[in-house]
Formats: C-alpha cells, sequence, structure tokens
C-alpha cells in the first residue's frame, strides 16, 4: 500500500521481487507474489471495497508512505480519510487476529522545507508516523533514496521467503514423524 509520490519504488519492489522469486523460489517451494490496486480487477462496486477485498487474500502488508496521505475513499461508507490509512488499519486488524502474518512499514525522509510548512496532507503523514513511534509498533524503516528502500525491501522479501519455508519445512517434518501409539 502507498498513496502517490513512490511510483519509482513501487517499480522497485516489482522488480525485486521479480528477482528474489528467480533466485529463491525453487528452493523455498514458494512464490512471493506483489499485490498491489494496480492489479485489483475491475468491478462497479467502491473501489476500496475491491483494493481491500485483494488485501484480505494476503499474508504479509507492505506500506510505504512519504510525503502524501492519500486520497479519501468513496463517499458515504468510509471512516477513514485516505485508502493508504484504511489498507493500513484492515491489515492491523487482520493482524491482531492472526489472519496477516507481519506488517512491514517504510517512511522516505521528508524534506526539511516541507516539514516548516507541511499543509493538511503533510500533516497527517506526520502524525501517522509520530502514532508508530509512540505505540512502538510496528516497527519501521525510513529511507531517503530509492537505493535505501531497495536494499530494505529486499531484505524484509528475502526474510519472508526464508520464513514461509522454514514454517513449510517444519510443517512437513511434523506430518511424517511417527506417531504415537494410542493405548485403548
Amino acid at each position: 500500500a502507498s498513496p502517490g509520490g513512490l511510483e519509482a519504488e513501487r517499480q522497485a519492489a516489482k522488480r525485486i521481487v521479480d528477482d528474489v522469486n528467480q533466485s529463491h523460489s525453487e528452493h523455498w517451494g514458494c512464490q512471493i507474489k506483489l499485490v498491489g490496486w494496480e492489479l485489483t480487477l475491475p468491478g462497479n462496486h467502491r473501489a476500496q471495497s475491491l483494493i481491500n477485498a485483494d488485501l484480505d487474500k494476503c499474508d504479509y502488508f507492505v506500506g510505504m508512505i512519504w510525503n502524501h496521505w492519500g486520497t479519501k475513499p468513496a463517499d458515504g461508507d468510509s471512516q477513514y480519510s485516505s485508502g493508504f490509512e484504511e489498507e493500513f488499519e484492515r491489515a492491523s486488524d487482520r493482524f491482531e487476529t492472526s489472519l496477516i502474518k507481519d506488517i512491514a512499514l517504510f517512511f522516505k525522509d521528508i524534506p526539511e522545507a516541507q516539514l516548516k510548512d507541511p499543509g493538511p496532507s503533510l500533516a497527517k503523514v506526520i502524525d501517522f508516523r509520530d502514532k508508530c513511534i509512540s505505540r512502538r509498533k510496528p516497527l519501521f524503516k525510513t529511507f531517503t533514496e530509492t537505493h535505501q528502500f531497495e536494499s530494505f525491501f529486499r531484505a524484509t522479501i528475502e526474510e519472508i521467503g526464508w520464513r514461509e519455508h522454514k514454517a513449510a519445512e517444519k510443517q512437513t517434518r511434523e506430518f511424517l514423524e511417527p506417531q504415537q501409539p494410542i493405548d485403548l
């Protein structure tokens, strides 16, 4: 999830997922699938509800945010001030109920000049970041340049892949271990 302004990072994320899948997926026995609004199928429904349906199929949530809070979802049926906020809160709720395994969050550093006069959209980003800091969750990474994001994102994706691989190995071992006989 990300509001506008992070197109280079979104493209980098796709490239990294493709690279990591090519080099690791055969060994892991799984592939990472990056799901974003660009892949959401069209439909005659509220756009954010279609995006949320895709989010509900995910095992992990990755959010990126910079200097723009995002666009408010369609009027009438959302309590949230942006699609990013709705997606993050939905993922957080799903994490608390073990429906999502983890949340990764990345903040792009905001230029000093913008911080002096943030305006309403950037003020919401700053408030959100401050809330994450005060709650001490989720732990997030900050970056200035796209190449820094690439490094953090690659490490995150590889960690997810190894985590899933180890979980699958453990499940296989448990399945193959002989069961204790039951005395009747």
